[in-house]
Order: C-alpha cells, then structure tokens, then sequence
C-alpha cells in the first residue's frame, strides 16, 4: 500500500481537525516540520461521502471543537509519508473521544504490518489506555497501561513515548506519566500507519472522535507532553491535564507488562 522509498523515518508534524464539511473528500494534510522534502497526508478509508453522518464535525467551540468522527466499523485514516521505527526516539499524542462501550481491543494509532512487528500501537483494551510494542525476537508483546478506566464521552489527551538509548516505552494520559515498560535491543520499521484501525487486519476500529494527532521525532520531556495538554485543553469542554496524579517520575521505570 506505501512505497518505502516515499516514507521518511520519525518526523515533526500536526493532524489537526479543521472547519471542513462533513462529507468533504480529499487528503487531510499535516503541518508542521517535513524533513528529505516529504510531505505527510492522511487518506481517508471508508467514508461514504455525503451519505456519512460521521466525517469531519464541530465549530471549533469547546462545546462542539473540530474532530474527526469515526463509525468504529469501517473509517480510518491512513498516514502517507511517515514510517514508524524502534531505531529512533518517538513520542505520539492524541486527543480523543470515546463514544462506544465496548470493552474490545481498537486502535487509536497503529503501525502493525504483522504479528510482532509493530513499532507502535496506541490502542484501548478493556477501556484502559495502552502503548504497545510488538517485537519478533522473541515473539512477545510489551504493553505499557494506564489502571484510569477511559469515560465515556469524555475528551482525552494520550501519549505514547519511545526512548530508543534506554528501549523504554512509556504512556501518558492527560499529562500524567502513568505507566512504561522495557523492551529488549532490536529495531523494526513500518511505513504502514493508520489511525483509528489496524493497517493488517482492517479491524479494531476505533468508535469515536479524534481532534488531533501529534507525531513527533524526539522523545519529548514529561513536563513538555503536560504543557501541551494543559494548553490545548481549552478546546475542549471538560478536559483534564494535570501532574497531581501521576505516581511514576520521569526517570521511574513503572510497572512491568
């Protein structure tokens, strides 16, 4: 479905939900730094157009911000351009919304191109939080989970962070650092990522609203996830971003899965 050659590794860029009627068609192109010339473009997989009541919503008020509304069945986006890799620091952050209680495994970021050989998968199991690595050698999966059970309806900001030198993977929600785990040496890259669905299987498909995605090529400091958080939770009625209740410290290893 990609071309290698066209995806660049890790990069900085922004997928922000813009004022666009609902049934527009067409890429939705991130902002943001592009490195070696390539651009990054997200294409929308789906969607039946007009026809949809799911697509692109909002008025940019914190009562109805922009989003992307995904049906949970068939809706996702691929992202073009950009390849996931355990060879470098990375560090992605969501803010989402979950409309569905289902207690099934979906995906909000996924980089699966087979079983264990995923560099990253941000995803919701039995309604927690998760940052996972799938690695071959040997063939193991290594999950990094927050215990605060997702709400309904309720506007999230998640984060998943790699630090290639210490093979650590951590997850954030809300601006709190809330569990991580080690993985072993190895790399592995993907130029296959979707959100919202597994780019394998076209399955575990998230059944909710995703405002933005934030792919980053620097394993970003604790207090540099929080301020984002705390600073774009304004556009967002209800949103919560705060340390208090975080019990791991930066240098804390957490739990191990």
């Amino acid at each position: 479905m990609f071309a290698a050659s066209h995806a660049a590794a890790w990069q900085s860029a922004v997928c922000q939900a813009a004022n666009r009627a609902h049934c527009q068609q067409g890429p939705w192109k991130a902002v943001g730094k592009e490195t070696n010339g390539a651009s990054i473009i997200g294409r929308f997989l789906g969607f039946r157009g007009c026809a949809d009541t799911f697509g692109f919503q909002g008025n940019g008020t914190p009562n109805d911000p922009y989003r992307l509304a995904l049906d949970g069945e068939s809706e996702s986006v691929d992202i073009d351009g950009l390849e996931a890799t355990t060879r470098a620091d990375y560090t992605v952050q969501v803010w989402f919304r979950v409309r569905s209680d289902e207690k099934h495994l979906t995906m909000l970021v996924d980089s699966r191109t087979d079983r264990f050989y995923v560099p990253l998968r941000m995803r919701i199991s039995k309604g927690k939080l998760q940052c996972s690595i799938e690695m071959p050698f040997p063939d193991r999966i290594y999950v990094a989970s927050s215990s605060d059970p997702i709400a309904l309806s309720n506007w999230y900001h998640a984060a998943c962070r790699f630090r290639a030198q210490s093979r650590e993977l951590s997850v954030f929600l809300n601006g709190s650092k809330r569990g991580s785990t080690r993985i072993p040496p190895g790399s592995m890259r993907s130029n296959r990522i979707r959100i919202g669905g597994d780019p394998s299987v076209d399955g575990e498909n998230f059944s909710g609203d995703i405002a933005e995605v934030v792919f980053s090529d620097k394993s970003e400091d604790a207090k540099i996830i929080q301020a984002r958080c705390k600073e774009e939770s304004q556009r967002f009625a209800g949103a919560e971003c705060t340390m208090a209740r975080s019990v791991f410290g930066d240098n804390a290893s957490g739990p191990r899965h």
